[in-house]
C-alpha cells in the first residue's frame, strides 16, 4: 500500500484553518450551522487582530471602533458609521467591546436595511456605546437577557465583563433598533 501525503488545510488570511463546507453532502441544516460557526470563528479572528494592535495600558476606544468598523464594513458589504467621544480605556476592555460591536453590527447587516451606526459617548463616570440600525426594529417584548440566540447571550455576558449592562429599544433617530452597552471606562474586573 502507498501512503499519500495529507493535503495542507485551507487557511484564512490571518492563519486560521477554514473548513471546506462544499464537501458536506445532505443535511442542509447541519451545513448552515457549520457556515454560521465558521463565520463566528472568522469574526473572532478579525476582532483579535484589532485588539492585538492596542498599545500600552490604555487605548483610544473611538480609534479602535473606527478601525474595527472599517474592516467590518468591507466584510459585511454594509456601511457602518462611527462617531463619538475620545475615551481612553484599559487595553483589556478592547476584546469585549470589539466582540460586542462585531455581533451587533453583523446582526444589523443581516436583519436591517439602511444605516448602521456605532456611537460612543462619555458622560460623568459612564460610557455609553450604541449600535443602531434602520430596520424594522425589535418585537415589543424583546429582552436580550432572555434571548435564546447565542449571539445575544454572548453580548450580554461581554457587557457584564465590562462591568456594564446591555439594553435595547427603538432607534432614537427614528426607524430601527438600538442596542446600548453602558460601562465604566475603567472596565470590569475580568479580562
Amino acid at each position: 500500500s502507498q501512503v499519500l501525503p495529507r493535503p495542507a488545510p485551507a487557511r484564512m488570511e490571518d492563519g486560521g484553518p477554514l473548513p471546506d463546507l462544499k464537501d458536506i453532502k445532505g443535511q442542509e441544516s447541519a451545513k448552515r450551522a457549520l457556515e454560521i460557526a465558521a463565520g463566528r470563528v472568522g469574526a473572532i479572528s478579525r476582532v483579535h487582530r484589532h485588539f492585538c494592535k492596542a498599545d500600552g495600558e490604555r487605548t483610544s476606544c473611538i480609534a479602535f471602533l473606527r478601525r474595527l468598523c472599517a474592516d467590518l464594513s468591507s466584510i459585511l458589504t454594509h456601511g457602518i458609521e462611527v462617531e463619538g467621544d475620545e475615551v481612553e480605556i484599559p487595553a483589556r476592555s478592547i476584546q469585549p467591546i470589539g466582540l460586542i460591536v462585531n455581533e451587533l453590527a453583523t446582526n444589523a447587516a443581516k436583519h436591517a436595511r439602511g444605516r448602521i451606526a456605532v456611537t460612543l459617548r462619555k458622560a460623568d463616570r459612564l460610557c455609553e456605546m450604541r449600535v443602531s440600525d434602520e430596520g424594522d426594529g425589535l418585537p415589543a417584548d424583546f429582552d436580550p437577557a432572555a434571548s435564546k440566540g447565542l449571539g445575544m447571550r454572548v453580548v450580554t455576558l461581554l457587557a457584564g465583563k465590562l462591568g456594564g449592562s446591555l439594553s435595547c429599544g427603538p432607534n432614537p433617530r427614528g426607524r430601527g433598533a438600538c442596542f446600548t452597552v453602558s460601562f465604566a471606562p475603567d472596565g470590569g474586573t475580568e479580562a
